[in-house]
């Protein structure tokens, strides 16, 4: 004999075979369980963004402490080698 506490022991209910009230609970117990299956997926993937984030930002932390800053340059323009390489923006006649 199964155990009533057993999850295979639950019988199967057919929404078309309940009453109002029952109907109003099935409908009140699927409204919950999704609402709960969202809530948890929200709270842990913000929980797995919380976790990268701290973690990015003491890698930051602790690659600043090591290296000092290094001043960042404007690139070079492109030095053309070649007039095959030269293209052309915008004619204008003047």
């Amino acid at each position: 004999m199964k155990n009533e506490s057993d999850p295979e022991s639950k019988q199967v209910v057919e929404y078309d075979s309940l009453n109002a009230a029952g109907k109003a609970v099935f409908i009140a117990g699927t409204a919950y369980k999704v609402a709960e299956r969202i809530i948890d997926f929200t709270f842990s993937t913000l929980q797995s963004v919380w976790d990268e984030a701290e973690k990015a930002f003491q890698l930051g932390l602790n690659e600043g402490v090591s290296k000092p800053p290094v001043p960042s340059k404007p690139p070079a323009p492109p030095v053309l080698t070649d007039l095959k390489d030269a293209v052309i923006l915008d004619e204008t006649k003047d």
